[in-house]
């Protein structure tokens, strides 16, 4: 739905929006952009952390050498973290900006940006919100991760 959300946020004269994901997503995607219709054109494609296959695919289909990358909610099992890391950078280190939207939600998550740091990457909080009840604190950012 983020996806979808920023196809209609963005100037018409965009040429596409690509929607990547695990191949068991993928079905799931394609119903909601069906359901959802954006403003530009917009298809899903299946990116798995870890497979330069799927990275080189995702730029070849892309309608820019350097696409803006906007991730939602990818930060959540550590066995994941090294992965995530190495495909940020293999998009950042051929000129893509990330956007990241995150809400912490265990200790172990600021590992994940404490790495990110130690690969050479600039990790900015461009916003947060810290909203607090009787029970917990959460914590809400944007970040900005670029090589």
């Amino acid at each position: 739905m983020c996806g979808i959300f920023i196809s209609h946020l963005l100037p018409k004269t965009l040429q596409s929006v690509i929607i990547t994901d695990i191949g068991d997503a993928i079905e799931l995607i394609d119903r909601n952009i069906s359901n959802n219709p954006p403003s530009c054109h917009i298809h899903s494609l299946e990116l798995c952390w870890g497979n330069v296959e799927h990275y080189e695919r995702a730029l070849k289909t892309s309608s820019s050498a350097s696409p803006l990358i906007i991730a939602s909610d990818c930060v959540y099992w550590e066995h994941l973290f090294i992965p995530l890391i190495d495909c940020l950078l293999y998009f950042t280190s051929r000129g893509s900006r990330v956007i990241m939207s995150h809400v912490k939600r265990w200790k172990k998550d600021e590992r994940f940006f404490r790495l990110c740091k130690k690969k050479n990457k600039t990790v900015k909080v461009l916003h947060e919100v810290i909203d607090h009840d009787l029970n917990s604190r959460n914590i809400m950012r944007i970040i900005e991760i670029s090589y």
